[in-house]
């Protein structure tokens, strides 16, 4: 339903069949109620604005001419010191973004996994001592993040590999 339609059946269905005295009660529907000759919006095709301007006397292109000067007025009122600031601001705002993202990879561990390596020791932990472990924590993260993983055997160690025989 929109303004048109309601207004075509208020017209032609509603009125004709009410009595000659009545109380019409609507609510607030936006077709209920209808704006004629609306004034443009930021929304509203150029095109369509000029045509409103012209139709109520505006003068469309004295409206132009200002805008331009009032542009051109504005930008040459920007100072060295003004546009310093906003370069200075989006230097800080990017460092801050910078910041924030180093942060976030600092917060993730790595994460290796090793394909087509053999180990034939018990002691999984021996190939995480190469890669320069710096102290006994990381040690120990190490192995509580890896207990219950078992590595993965190549078709000839089957008979090691579990009962599925992966």
């Amino acid at each position: 339903m929109d303004g048109n339609n309601f207004t075509k059946y208020l017209k032609e269905k509603l009125l004709p069949n009410l009595p000659e005295i009545f109380i019409l009660v609507m609510d607030n529907a936006s077709y209920h109620s209808m704006q004629l000759d609306k004034a443009p919006t930021t929304a509203t095709r150029k095109a369509d604005t000029k045509i409103w301007m012209q139709e109520h006397d505006k003068n469309v292109e004295q409206h132009e001419n200002k805008i331009e000067k009032f542009t051109k007025e504005a930008i040459a009122s920007i100072t060295r010191d003004d546009w310093k600031k906003q370069v200075n601001h989006i230097k800080k705002v990017e460092e801050e973004y910078w910041n924030r993202d180093v942060g976030r990879e600092s917060e993730i561990e790595d994460f290796i996994i090793s394909v087509g390596m053999n180990s034939d020791s018990e002691d999984e932990s021996d190939d995480y001592e190469d890669q320069d472990c710096e102290s006994d924590q990381s040690m120990e993260d190490y192995n509580e993040l890896m207990e219950g993983i078992e590595p993965i055997m190549g078709s000839d160690d089957q008979d090691t590999a579990g009962p599925s025989g992966l």
